[in-house]
């Protein structure tokens, strides 16, 4: 995976300075622990990955992250979540 610095930098500083915690909910959401493992490594706390949203299957073949279906679907995932 590919991260750019000062953009990770930016979202490190406002995980800080917010207190916020993490939901994946892209299609990222299916490899947590080694997202987890790649954000620990830019300075943001694996423990501030609460979760991540369940799609609607475990497997990413055959579908996009850019799938209308799938967005659609995250924001009440991540509420429930909450």
């Amino acid at each position: 995976i590919r991260l750019d610095d000062d953009l990770v930098d930016r979202f490190r500083r406002l995980v800080e300075t917010t207190g916020a915690n993490i939901v994946l909910s892209t299609y990222w959401r299916h490899f947590r622990d080694y997202i987890a493992y790649i954000l620990s490594n830019h300075g943001i706390p694996e423990e501030r990955i609460l979760g991540s949203t369940p799609g609607f299957n475990r497997s990413m073949k055959g579908r996009k992250a850019s799938d209308d279906q799938e967005y659609s679907s995250r924001a009440q995932e991540i509420i429930e979540l909450g």
